[in-house]
């Protein structure tokens, strides 16, 4: 099961006390997988709450704790999947408040990261025709 999907925690954990008898290194290193597998599901759990609340901000009319929020949702996240829905919010709220370049830079990020989405597409073609 490991190998077939090599982040699938339950089949860590299991496999893990299985072997701590027979195999104890082994043991300790599917335990510590598992745990690096269930640190790094905390920060994306944290930072989509960051952007859970960013948005709450950002329909008060709060871009400001809306920025920060997802900065900080960015910053927790790193690499991991939540990053391209942080850079796309971050963007469109920037471009909201009245920021468009930094709007535009958060934009380009979410591109990288899906190069097809039509709604960062769509929202960078209106900062084009916005340009000065």
């Amino acid at each position: 099961m490991i190998e077939i999907n090599p982040e699938y925690g339950e089949a860590l954990y299991n496999l893990a006390r299985l072997l701590a008898a027979s195999e104890p290194d082994e043991a300790n290193r599917l335990q510590a997988r598992f745990v690096s597998l269930q640190e790094k599901q905390h920060a994306m759990d944290r930072a989509q709450t960051l952007g859970n609340f960013a948005l709450a901000s950002a329909a008060a009319h709060d871009f400001p704790q809306a920025i920060s929020q997802l900065k900080e949702g960015l910053q927790i996240c790193g690499e991991c999947t939540a990053g391209l829905l942080l850079h796309k919010n971050l963007g469109l709220i920037y471009c909201r408040s009245g920021d468009l370049k930094n709007g535009r830079a958060q934009l380009l990020e979410a591109r990288k990261l899906a190069p097809d989405d039509p709604d960062i597409e769509q929202a960078l073609r209106i900062l084009e025709v916005a340009k000065p």
